[in-house]
């Protein structure tokens, strides 16, 4: 009878074993399945973060032309000023970040420079005769010529 006593014991063992094991194994892989979407919904959720940090900071994004034949491209910038006393405004554009560029006409509300890629930022300064200021400051991205890869096919 103890023998086979110990017989049951070890078939209910493997029985258990048989019916639990998979289970488990399941119950690890969906646990191991939920802490990936998990991770990976942190890591969408910072680069979210730092997506909106990139587009505060950079309002401007230019996409290039498109035109293989063109190095640079040509881009506006717009300001104005007010002032409440109605006092006559000077104007002033400073690039203060980037590759050197020209301002044409840095002192008119509306000017323009020419760029390749890159990242631009510039400082609009308006005055008054009295000498107060009031400053803006704007980054330019312009992105690089995108290209795709020609394909060749041999046809028989």
């Amino acid at each position: 009878m103890n023998n086979g006593f110990s017989q049951l014991i070890a078939f209910l063992l493997l029985l258990v074993l048989a019916i639990g094991g998979p289970i488990y194994l399941k119950d690890q892989k969906a646990q191991k399945e939920q802490e990936d979407r998990a991770t990976q919904g942190a890591l969408k959720a910072e680069e979210a973060k730092l997506q909106a940090i990139e587009d505060a900071i950079i309002k401007n994004k230019i996409v290039h032309d498109g035109d293989p034949e063109t190095a640079s491209m040509a881009i506006s910038l717009n300001g104005n000023g007010l002032d409440s006393d109605d006092d006559s405004l000077t104007y002033k554009w400073e690039q203060i970040g980037g590759s050197e560029v020209t301002i044409d006409n840095p002192e008119s509300p509306s000017t323009s420079f020419e760029a390749g890629p890159g990242e631009y930022t510039f400082q609009f300064t308006v005055a008054d005769p009295y000498g107060a200021t009031s400053s803006s400051q704007q980054t330019y991205r312009i992105s690089e010529e995108t290209n795709s890869d020609p394909e060749a096919n041999i046809t028989e």
